[in-house]
């Protein structure tokens, strides 16, 4: 409840395989967007706060739909505070051919391909933002700038991620996805906004010594016990949620 004290933690919030990222997932995400996930977090303090992700890989942990630059931003509350090149451009013979996968990156000979190796498998290292935010409930949204045309040819059928070979695939000239993402704080914490539910809870604010705290304790858990019990509070009632207030005090 605004205690500035507070140790920075981190919250996970994974993303389930089979959701499709190649095109919008959701309404809250920017309009031409693709992929990604929008979140409702829990901010508890005002202060500073690491947004970090991490990018769908294959079974032996290289990143997915790198063969080509995509852009990636994050934002919070459909602000940006943040954004990353997932992929890149890369020259012809930089890349291995389709499927490559599982040659140890200390294994390297003529037909290897050492830069794209490091690459695949460190490629969402460091994809973290830190951004000042306000306690409260905010959303964090991330999304890919969604490509404004279609590659031509024969529409390709639904990915069977049941079989082998998907599991092996990087999908080298298909779109990156995200996994999951993390949400680290606070840190450099400044205290509580003033908030609606803040004021809801917190009606008597102290203004003397020990004994006017108690007064206003009094007054919110009366107001507590009321909305809990849906009745008017008795003596009673205050005199046994009291100790609770002062073994935290």
């Amino acid at each position: 409840m605004g205690d500035t004290s507070v140790r920075a933690v981190s919250e996970v919030y994974p993303i389930h395989g089979a959701v499709d990222q190649d095109g919008p997932v959701s309404d809250d995400l920017p309009f031409g967007s693709r992929g990604g996930v929008a979140i409702e977090h829990h901010f508890p303090v005002d202060g500073e706060y690491i947004i970090r992700l991490s990018l769908r890989k294959q079974e032996y942990g290289y990143v997915r739909g790198l063969g080509r630059a995509h852009e990636l931003d994050v934002r919070v509350d459909g602000e940006r505070v943040g954004g990353f090149t997932v992929g890149r451009d890369w020259e012809p013979g930089q890349r291995p051919p389709m499927g490559y996968a599982g040659k140890f990156e200390s294994i390297y000979d003529s037909s290897s391909f050492p830069e794209w190796e490091l690459y695949s498998l460190h490629a969402d290292e460091g994809l973290e933002v830190r951004t000042a935010v306000t306690a409260g409930r905010h959303q964090v949204g991330l999304s890919f700038h969604r490509r404004p045309a279609l590659p031509e040819g024969i529409l390709p059928l639904p990915l069977d991620r049941s079989t082998y070979s998907f599991g092996q695939n990087e999908f080298q000239e298909g779109n990156p996805g995200v996994s999951e993402v993390q949400i680290i704080g606070p840190y450099n914490p400044s205290g509580a906004a003033e908030l609606p539910s803040r004021e809801r809870l917190f009606v008597c604010e102290p203004t003397g010594g020990a004994a006017d705290e108690e007064r206003c304790a009094r007054t919110i858990l009366s107001t507590l016990a009321r909305q809990a019990y849906r009745r008017p509070a008795t003596a009673e009632d205050v005199d046994t949620l009291l100790p609770f207030y002062r073994d935290g005090r």
